[in-house]
């Protein structure tokens, strides 16, 4: 298990990552359709989307804070696989790509909690 979580982690947040990129280029959720117009939460979610007029993305999540919180965690794998030992150059380069997505799907959320959230685990990591 302590093999296979982080390469997981790492997996969700490349995937996520160019989910939230691609929801902020386009300024829209690529999953809005899929929801029912109807729910007075999915209304919420779909308007509830920018800070000072800059636009949040949330990639699957229904707000941009989970999609922060979320990255910073697998932030955390992501480094597990690049300083770890015993690990091969692809799974360390997966590392790589792993904590640069996870790092612009966490400024492309606008979440300052998820900044401060990444910040301390950066330090932590550092410290170990």
């Amino acid at each position: 298990m302590r093999r296979v979580l982080p390469r997981v982690f790492a997996t969700l947040i490349v995937l996520l990552g160019c989910i939230a990129v691609w929801e902020f280029l386009i300024k829209k959720s690529p999953f809005a359709e899929f929801a029912d117009p109807s729910s007075d939460f999915v209304k919420w979610a779909l308007r509830n989307k920018g800070r000072d007029g800059v636009y949040r993305a949330q990639g699957t999540f229904a707000h941009p804070l989970m999609l922060s919180e979320f990255s910073a965690i697998c932030i955390a794998f992501c480094w597990m696989l690049v300083f770890g030992a015993k690990r091969t150059i692809s799974v360390r380069l997966f590392g790589v790509i792993g904590v640069c997505t996870g790092m612009a799907a966490l400024l492309l959320s606008g979440s300052r909690s998820g900044y401060g959230a990444a910040l301390v685990v950066v330090l932590i990591l550092l410290l170990l």
